[in-house]
């Protein structure tokens, strides 16, 4: 009997050893256990009984419990079932991009009572939305769209009082929009606190009711866009004072707008496409129209001349003589006009078919001689020194395409040393047929590279567009791209004043297009693989194919697409659809953090930006960043500026854009930092390139991988990172 109460307490302090061993809730590891056992592409990590304890990618725990579930973009396979209810602590869940996801949203997910954020943009997912979503009473994030999802928009949605995000665009979502009424029923007008509702490219109907607004909303972004509603615009929209932005284009609305809109200042209207813009007087409305360039002058007839309105040396007189004269004279001069008149319509007849025969051989030729007979026109490429080059020319002076001139490769295409008549070294940038990008992005590529020279943006040569081929010719940029030589492909040891360096000149080329140029340019595109350099490791901005000009007349506006490359999007621009200046200044942002800790910006679904913010603690030592740096720029000594240089860059990755810094800002901030690392700011960078081998020897091998991770296209309009 001794030795049996000696063994119960051992049987029982082991007991207790084994569960302080676990860190995670035996409930949370059997349910995210039975949620994803189908799931196909799971991190890799995802090994052994303790998510919490061992760091699984994408899982967050406090106390044991599972609190957050982040895996977007990962590409997996499966379904949402009912076991996503056994995460009874959850708060965040995003499976955002991972187009695998298909079947239907279960109704326990409505058991979730402390989920924040739910984020299932970009999947496959169909059927009705559950009605239990209504019962997240926490919800402040609702990311639904660009799946399958059919049926009505659920009443119950008018319960989630504490939401700010609603976005159930790009389904198949038909019905009426649904308001409370006076049998207690919820609807869309009790969102108070809302500030987005994103309804477009559903298949809405009915009018658009007028009990959905009230003065109390705090809406700023309406849109309900590519639908099918009808009727007029309620008066009570003019009440929520707090609105911006308001699309209700490709619509069948009739009727007026309410005068009292006018009264919101900050508001933008966009009513296109309906049938109240086709009504007389209405296309003149600024709501109704597009705005475009003026005609050119020639396209204006000259004013029209009368006795009554032209000066008296222009009134015509009979001239003096006999009546009979001046007939004869009138008949004579008559028909000598209409034979010299039938005579120069011939040879202008003939003269016309010859250009017509003409234009049409040198278009065969060179697609891009219409344009040039006609720099005015809309279309145009305006071009200034690029030169034309012929596809035969570019395939003599690249040895035939020839693998041993690849200088470069990716979802683009391929990138080919080239050598000119003159000895010059050229870049040409021939596109893969499955990847070549619009005429519009081609010709906007093209006349931004032609009309901007800095000594940090990469300089155009000259282009060919025939035969089907879209190639750009630079000039030669040596030692590749910057995430070539943060990944260690490219052989160049970038220690960390090489690296302030090229921030410096980034930062340079992208200030020169926002203030100098004119108009501003707004790249939208900036990257570690869109940062060239030179024989001197100074940095050269590229690819310019998504960029867009600022007239003043467009700042603030939406735009139609939302395009940049996955990780460096600025959420508010991913949100609201309104570009600035300030994108660019979040793309850097994270450049920033790429040179600071040669990561990825996304990376098996982990977030620079948030990676960072996680770890970051002012307090301590180096900020408390020694697990995240690029432990190359450790070795030697330690970077001096590295904590101004962190805070900039995580200034310049603000949420909002207005509490992001100006590229001339940030320029002065960078060339502080370099001061204070001893340098001059104005100097040259280094004008050799060590190797791995000769600069650091058995050096740490770097999280990239060798593919260029490159997104860049049309991304589904919303949020990118939630908060």
């Amino acid at each position: 009997m001794d030795q049996q109460h000696k063994v119960i307490p051992l049987l029982l302090l082991l007991f207790q050893v084994l569960l302080v061993a676990s860190q995670t809730d035996s409930q949370d590891y059997s349910g995210l256990n039975s949620l994803t056992e189908s799931w196909s592409n799971k991190p890799q990590n995802w090994v052994g009984p303790d998510p919490c304890g061992s760091g699984w990618d994408g899982i967050r725990c406090s106390n044991s419990k599972i609190t957050q579930l982040r895996l977007p973009g990962l590409n997996l396979a499966g379904q949402l079932s009912s076991a996503i209810q056994s995460l009874s602590e959850l708060d965040t869940l995003d499976l955002s991009y991972n187009t695998g996801l298909t079947g239907t949203i279960p109704q326990e997910i409505g058991n979730l009572k402390k989920l924040k954020s739910l984020s299932l943009v970009g999947c496959g997912f169909s059927g009705p939305i559950p009605d239990s979503i209504g019962s997240l009473k926490q919800l402040t994030f609702l990311a639904l769209n660009s799946n399958r999802f059919s049926g009505t928009i659920p009443r119950s949605l008018g319960n989630l009082s504490n939401i700010d995000w609603l976005d159930l665009a790009e389904n198949q979502l038909e019905g009426t929009i649904p308001v409370s009424d006076d049998q207690g029923r919820p609807g869309l007008d009790l969102l108070l606190k809302a500030q987005h509702f994103h309804m477009g490219s559903n298949k809405l109907t009915g009018t658009i009711p007028e009990e959905l607004f009230n003065s109390s909303m705090h809406l700023k972004h309406l849109l309900f866009d590519h639908n099918q509603l009808e009727g007029g615009i309620p008066v009570s929209l003019s009440t929520v004072s707090t609105l911006e932005v308001v699309r209700f284009d490709k619509n069948a609305l009739t009727g007026g707008v309410p005068a009292n809109l006018s009264k919101l200042g900050n508001l933008s209207e966009i009513l296109a496409n309906n049938p109240l813009c086709r009504e007389s007087g209405a296309s003149e409305k600024s709501y109704c129209t597009v705005p475009v360039p003026n005609p050119s002058f020639y396209s204006t007839p000259p004013n029209n001349c009368s006795p009554s309105s032209c000066g008296s040396d222009q009134v015509s007189r009979e001239p003096k003589g006999s009546k009979s004269s001046s007939h004869v004279g009138v008949i004579v001069g008559a028909v000598v006009a209409v034979v010299v008149f039938v005579v120069l319509a011939f040879f202008a007849g003939r003269y016309a078919l010859r250009q017509k025969t003409r234009a049409r051989r040198s278009s065969e030729l060179n697609p891009f001689a219409n344009w040039e007979q006609n720099t005015n026109s809309g279309t145009a490429p305006q071009l200034k020194g690029a030169r034309w080059f012929s596809f035969d020319d570019l395939r003599k002076y690249s040895t035939n395409f020839s693998e041993t001139n690849t200088i470069g490769s990716g979802g683009y295409g391929k990138v080919y040393q080239g050598t000119l008549p003159s000895g010059e070294l050229v870049a040409i940038k021939r596109a893969a047929k499955e990847s070549m990008q619009g005429a519009v992005e081609f010709k906007t590529e093209i006349e931004l590279l032609s009309r901007v020279h800095h000594k940090n943006l990469v300089g155009l040569v000259g282009f060919c567009f025939e035969k089907g081929e879209q190639m750009l010719v630079y000039e030669h940029i040596p030692n590749g791209t910057l995430m070539d030589s943060l990944s260690g492909k490219s052989g160049i040891w970038m220690d960390w004043i090489r690296r302030l360096k090229v921030a410096l000149g980034a930062a340079r080329g992208l200030a020169y297009l926002h203030e100098l140029a004119d108009p501003p340019i707004i790249h939208r595109d900036i990257k570690s693989s869109n940062i060239l350099l030179d024989h001197h490791l100074n940095a050269k901005v590229a690819d310019f194919g998504l960029s867009k000009l600022l007239v003043d007349s467009e700042r603030g506006h939406v735009t139609t697409q939302v395009k940049g490359t996955m990780g460096y999007l600025d959420p508010e621009y991913y949100m609201t659809q309104q570009l600035t200046e300030k994108s660019d200044v979040y793309s850097y942002g994270v450049l920033m953090l790429e040179l600071a800790t040669a990561r990825r910006p996304i990376e098996q679904g982990k977030y620079i930006v948030r990676e960072v913010l996680r770890v970051m603690d002012t307090s301590k030592d180096l900020y408390n960043l020694h697990s995240i740096l690029d432990p190359t720029i450790m070795k030697a000594t330690r970077p001096k500026g590295l904590e101004k240089f962190v805070m900039l860059a995580m200034r310049c990755v603000k949420e909002y854009a207005a509490e992001r810094p100006t590229m001339a800002e940030v320029v002065k901030e960078i060339e502080s930092i370099i001061e204070l690392v001893g340098l001059n700011p104005n100097s040259e960078s280094a004008t050799t390139s060590e190797t791995y081998e000769e600069a650091n020897a058995g050096n740490a091998q770097h999280p990239y991988r060798e593919e260029d991770f490159s997104y860049s296209g049309i991304f589904p309009s919303t949020r990118v990172e939630p908060q």
